[in-house]
């Protein structure tokens, strides 16, 4: 089997380049009255309230409210896309990681309040890319299971089912090709 190590920094860096532009973006998430436009699958990848909404438990509802503070919404939300915490006290990080299910996150706000400045740079890296590596296998299983799955694509008797975002992030004809259909 042929694995890049660095596709999972490449296809977050993909995914966050289409969240600032506003492309295939499907959950609306309102924390202290700013809106975030998000993957719902990115998402999905760290917290359990995002795979239930993923898996249906959230209707057809693309908006929805967070009771946590903004630094720690976006904290967690780096999390997702760049396999880091944003900057945020560990308690907000905390009560962010609470709300939405995300082990992880909570984690990753425990490591980094008990080795504040003892990792080195090397180290960060390598957690990052680590952490990025257990986004994408969380997206993949996801997709075994058959949750996510919004795009299909059908070729001479063939059908081929996969996640919009994900086709696009991975495959630059595709990406201009979803994005000019769209």
């Amino acid at each position: 089997m042929l694995c890049s190590m660095e596709h999972p920094g490449q296809f977050f860096a993909e995914a966050q380049r289409l969240r600032e532009q506003k492309l295939l973006l499907d959950e609306e998430v309102s924390v202290g009255g700013q809106v975030y436009g998000v993957h719902r699958v990115i998402l999905a990848a760290i917290s359990s309230l995002f795979q239930g909404r993923l898996r249906g438990g959230g209707g057809q509802q693309l908006r929805f409210s967070l009771d946590v503070t903004r630094r720690g919404w976006e904290a967690a939300m780096t999390f997702a896309y760049e396999g880091v915490l944003g900057p945020a006290s560990q308690g907000e990080v905390l009560a962010a990681a609470e709300a939405l299910g995300a082990p992880r996150v909570k984690n990753a706000a425990r490591v980094r309040s008990e080795g504040h400045g003892k990792a080195s740079e090397d180290e960060e890296k390598l957690s990052q890319a680590e952490e990025l590596r257990e986004n994408l296998h969380s997206i993949e299983r996801l997709y075994r299971e058959g949750v996510g799955c919004d795009l299909e694509l059908e070729a001479e008797g063939y059908l081929l089912r996969g996640e919009g975002l994900g086709a696009t992030a991975k495959n630059a004809c595709l990406r201009v090709l979803f994005v000019l259909r769209c």
